[in-house]
C-alpha cells in the first residue's frame, strides 16, 4: 500500500508539472491572475485520481491460463453476502479484534477512498450535492465495471473483485466528502466571483513577471520541441525513400535543423512585437506591459532586445556561436535579475516601467 501511495505521488506530482504552465494560463485568461487556492485543489486532484487508479487497477498479477481457469468473470451482487461471511468468520470474536480486521479496515478505506471525489466534485467541478453524489456513484460503477471486465477486455480475465458492496461503500465515501463542503474551509473565492474582478488591475511584483517569464520559457520549448521533430520527420522520409543513404539524411538533418529552430523562434519574436502593446506571449498572458517614462507603451524595444539575444542563443552549432554563448548570458542574466527586481536587468538598463496592462486598455 505504501508503494502504490509513493508511485500515486510521484505520478501526481509528474502531471501537475507538466500541467502548471497550461492551468497558469487557464488561470490568468479566466480570473486575471492564478488563484493559489484553485491551483492546490487542481494539483492535489492529481494526485488523487493517479490514487484512485493505482488503489483499484494495480497491480496487474501475471495472467497465465491457470491463473485465468480459476479465476471466472463474477459479479457479486448480493450486498449482504460480504456482511454474512464477516459474521461467520467472526463468529464469537471479540469486538476489537473484528473492528481491527483486515475486512473492516478494507471496508472503511473503500468508504474513505471516496471522500476526496466528492469534495472535489463541489468545490472543484462546481458540482451540485446531488449531481456530486451521483458522480462519485457513477465513478464507482465505471471502476467496478472495469475490473469485472478485466480493464474493459484488455486484460485476459478478471483478477480484481466486483463487488456491488465496493460501489455502495464508495457512494458513501463520496456522500461524506460533499458533506465536509459544507464546514471546511474554502481555499480560494468562488470562480464566478474571480470572473468578475478578472479586469482588475493589480500589483506588479517579482513572482508575477517570474510567471510571465516562465510561460515564455515553456511557449519556446514547445517551438523547440516542433523544430526537432519536424526535423527528425525529414530525416525519416529521406531514410525510407533511401534506407541505404544514411549519411545524406543526417547532414540534410544538420543542415535544416539550425535555420529552422531560428525561423520558428524569430516568429515567436515577431508575434511578440505585432502585438498592440508588442509584449511577448508570456507577458501579454500575465497582463503586463512596459512603458516609457511618459506612460507610452515600448513593449516592441524589450521584445526586440529579448527576441534577439533568443535568435543569438540558437546558434551555438554555427560559426557564430560567440553570439550564441552572448545571447545566452543575456537570457540567464535577465530571469536572475528579476529575482530582484520586477523590471529585470534588460527593462532598467533601457529606462522602461513594468505595468498592469489592463492600466493601459482602460486608457481613451
Amino acid at each position: 500500500m505504501l508503494e502504490k501511495s509513493l508511485i500515486s505521488v510521484l505520478i501526481g506530482v509528474g502531471i501537475s508539472v507538466v500541467a502548471f504552465v497550461p492551468v497558469l494560463i487557464h488561470q490568468f485568461r479566466r480570473f486575471g491572475a492564478p488563484s493559489l487556492g484553485r491551483m492546490v485543489l487542481i494539483f492535489t486532484n492529481f494526485v488523487y485520481v493517479s490514487a484512485l487508479i493505482a488503489y483499484t487497477i494495480f497491480p496487474v498479477p501475471p495472467l497465465s491460463d491457470e491463473y485465468c481457469a480459476s479465476h471466472p468473470r463474477h459479479f457479486i451482487l448480493d450486498p449482504t453476502e460480504y456482511f454474512r461471511d464477516m459474521a461467520h468468520h467472526f463468529a464469537g470474536a471479540p469486538v476489537m479484534e473484528v473492528l481491527t480486521s483486515s475486512s473492516m479496515m478494507q471496508m472503511v478505506l473503500n468508504v474513505a477512498l471516496f471522500v476526496p471525489l466528492g469534495f472535489y466534485a463541489v468545490r472543484l467541478l462546481r458540482m451540485r450535492p446531488w449531481n456530486a453524489v451521483l458522480f462519485g456513484f457513477g465513478t464507482s460503477l465505471v471502476i467496478e465495471l472495469t475490473q469485472y471486465t478485466g480493464n474493459w477486455f484488455i486484460s485476459n480475465c478478471q483478477y480484481r473483485v466486483a463487488d456491488i458492496n465496493d460501489l455502495i461503500t464508495n457512494t458513501l465515501g463520496g456522500i461524506f466528502g460533499v458533506l465536509t463542503t459544507t464546514f471546511a474551509p474554502h481555499f480560494s473565492q468562488t470562480p464566478e466571483k474571480m470572473e468578475k474582478q478578472a479586469d482588475k488591475s493589480r500589483a506588479v511584483t517579482k513572482g508575477r513577471r517570474f510567471l510571465a517569464l516562465l510561460i515564455d520559457v515553456w511557449w519556446v520549448v514547445l517551438i523547440d520541441i516542433a523544430a526537432m521533430g519536424i526535423t527528425a520527420a525529414i530525416g525519416m522520409v529521406l531514410l525510407y525513400n533511401n534506407p541505404e543513404n544514411k549519411t545524406a539524411a543526417e547532414d540534410a538533418m544538420e543542415t535544416c535543423g539550425t535555420p529552422l529552430l531560428a525561423a520558428l523562434n524569430l516568429v515567436y519574436v515577431i508575434i511578440a512585437m505585432a502585438g498592440r502593446l508588442g509584449v511577448s506571449p508570456g507577458m501579454g498572458t500575465a497582463h503586463l506591459a512596459w512603458t516609457t517614462p511618459r506612460g507610452l507603451p515600448a513593449g516592441r524595444r524589450h521584445s526586440l532586445v529579448i527576441g534577439m539575444a533568443l535568435m543569438c542563443s540558437h546558434l551555438a552549432d554555427t560559426r557564430f556561436s560567440i553570439l550564441a554563448s552572448i545571447g545566452t548570458i543575456v537570457l540567464l542574466v535577465e530571469l536572475i535579475s528579476v529575482l530582484f527586481t520586477a523590471r529585470g536587468l534588460v527593462g532598467k538598463i533601457m529606462g522602461l516601467n513594468l505595468v498592469d496592462a489592463r492600466t493601459i486598455e482602460e486608457r481613451p
